[in-house]
This record gives structure tokens, sequence and C-alpha cells, in this order.
């Protein structure tokens, strides 16, 4: 195990973080009674930090690290990370970008398709019996369409 400390900003997904946890030595901001001092203790030998895209680190936060060399993000987007900082500081940003392309593109055809089937009322009208009382109105196709 490496001894140099991580400051680990916001919880991460729980393998992920058990992964980190089994090679570093990691300090959990977001668990701490007293965030400033954690900070204060960690500025000697802290040279990473981890955080998720909407947690990120601002420039108070960085400047109380001075050893500090990378911020890694767990996120596509790094608007919570104060980059302009990191550039004047020489610290280095990376992020996982394209990460959740796929998912949201999976996503975005999902919800067409139960906008234009109309699933969550169908599912409303078969759960409260209503189906026993008359037929669901139609509902449009992708058929013919490009999407």
């Amino acid at each position: 195990m490496n001894t140099s400390p991580i400051l680990l900003m916001a919880p991460l997904y729980p393998p992920t973080q058990q992964e980190l946890e089994s090679r570093w030595t990691v300090r959990r901001l977001f668990e701490a009674a007293d965030a400033d001092a954690l900070l204060d203790e960690l500025a000697a030998d802290c040279r990473v930090v981890v955080t998720t895209g909407g947690r990120g680190i601002d420039a108070g936060a960085m400047a109380r690290l001075p050893k500090l060399a990378l911020v890694a993000c767990f996120g596509v987007g790094v608007d919570a990370i104060d980059v302009d900082y990191c550039k004047a500081h020489g610290i280095a940003v990376t992020n996982t970008p394209d990460v959740l392309t796929e998912d949201v593109a999976d996503l975005a055809l999902a919800l067409l398709l139960a906008t234009l089937r109309r699933i969550p009322a169908g599912d409303r009208f078969v759960r409260e019996g209503r189906w026993l009382k008359g037929s669901m109105p139609l509902t449009q196709s992708l058929q013919g369409r490009k999407v």
C-alpha cells in the first residue's frame, strides 16, 4: 500500500472506492467532522485529490495543499473544479470523457419510446384495473420515422 495520502472529496462507486482504498491511504473529506483540520493535516503530504463531477474542488481548498499535483475527477464534467487555478499552479486534471455517451443515447431512445407509446400511462391503466372497463387509446409508432 502506498502511504502517500489521497484526499477523497465525495464517495465513489463502492467497488471503485474499495480498490482505491486497498492501494492508497485515503482520507475522506466528506466524512470529516472538521474539514479544515483535515486539510491542515494533509497539507504537507497530499499530492492527489480524487473527486466527482458534481463535488469538484475549489481554489481555496487546493491552495491549502501546496504539494497537490493531480485532481482526478470521476465524472465527465470538470465544472466544479477550478481548472484555471490548476493550470496556473501546474496541477493536472483528469476526467472520464465519453463514459456515459452510450448510456445517455440508450436512455434517450427509451424515453422516446416510452413517450411515443405512452408506456407509463399504459402501466397505470393496467395496474388500476381500467383495462376491465375498456381499452386504452392507441398510441403512435416509430415505424417509418428517422431516429
